[in-house]
């Protein structure tokens, strides 16, 4: 009976999210809403690796497949009487947590951590009885539970299309909609554009994953900002390239307190102005402290004798 239970819940969430992707489609006018999953449909036994794949694969349908569709229609649930104003489904939030339980190592350190510990240990422990499950019998319960909860998920996204569907406001909101949609750029299209211009800048050794893993939230809000249309290749490598020329330089081999020692001159604006110089000058001919400090003397006209 347990067996049957499961089956008919993982056929049930699979058939809602393909509902889900034409009702979205047919609304919006959009082909594709949701990415596509390249997860094979988790496996039913054992049922702690049932467990653990199926976290993998709803996180990867709401958060990397879909994450604007989502977010878009999760902020209207209250609009149309499916949840209270501004609270995301306990489930959504369920997901994310028990996934980064899951798959990553904690650090107990960590106030954030420990309180996605404690929020998991939680959640097992209202869903099978135990806050640490190890049981065939607790693993199904876990399990039950969560594509339970998916089901009833799903069901809220499908009810809040059919609200932009009756809506009056449905071709603003499409349109809004879509603007979310055009925006959203995932980290691996920033990666792409990012080994470009390391290649044309001649800095092939940096790293185009680290480099967008480090300032993809930062790209992403600048173009988020933007009023007008824009090619997205053209505005992502300026971004990059405006990156890579300031946030990756070398520090210059002198300090503030170096130039007001070497040029006796007061804390202020000049100080800031001879820094700036020392950097341009740097950056073009690299060198040790010292002789950056003559080569800056030299470009403002000091004199060898000029304190």
């Amino acid at each position: 009976m347990v067996q049957q239970g499961v089956d008919g819940l993982w056929l049930r969430v699979i058939s809602l999210r393909e509902e889900i992707q034409r009702r979205c489609s047919s609304v919006s006018g959009v082909r594709r809403p949701f990415g596509e999953l390249s997860l094979r449909t988790p496996k039913l036994y054992p049922r702690e690796l049932a467990f653990y794949q199926a976290i993998t694969w709803l996180y990867a349908f709401y958060i990397e497949a879909g994450p604007v569709t989502f977010r878009f229609l999760m902020e209207r649930f209250s609009i149309y009487g499916l949840a209270d104003e501004g609270v995301l489904p306990a489930h959504y939030a369920d997901v994310r947590q028990l996934r980064t339980f899951l798959q990553h190592n904690l650090d107990l350190d960590s106030v954030r951590d420990v309180e996605v510990q404690r929020a998991c240990e939680r959640w097992f422990l209202s869903s099978c009885g135990s806050s640490v499950p190890d049981r065939e019998s607790e693993w199904s319960a876990c399990l039950t539970n969560i594509l339970n909860a998916s089901e009833s998920f799903l069901c809220l996204l499908i009810e809040c299309v059919r609200g932009i569907e009756k809506d009056d406001a449905v071709d603003a909101i499409v349109e809004q909609w879509k603007a979310r949609l055009s925006r959203y750029h995932p980290k691996h299209e920033f990666e792409r554009v990012v080994r470009i211009v390391t290649h044309n800048i001649g800095q092939d050794s940096l790293n185009p994953e680290i480099i967008a893993t480090r300032y993809y939230d930062r790209w992403v809000d600048a173009l988020k900002s933007r009023d007008e249309p824009y090619i997205f290749d053209k505005e992502a490598a300026k971004l990059i390239e405006h990156t890579l020329l300031s946030d990756l330089d070398p520090p210059i081999p002198i300090t503030g307190d170096d130039i007001i020692r070497e040029f006796g001159i007061p804390h202020g604006q000049e100080v800031g102005r001879l820094l700036r110089r020392a950097q341009a000058i740097y950056y073009s001919q690299p060198t040790g402290g010292d002789e950056l400090i003559t080569l800056i003397k030299q470009a403002e006209g000091y004199s060898s004798s000029a304190g």
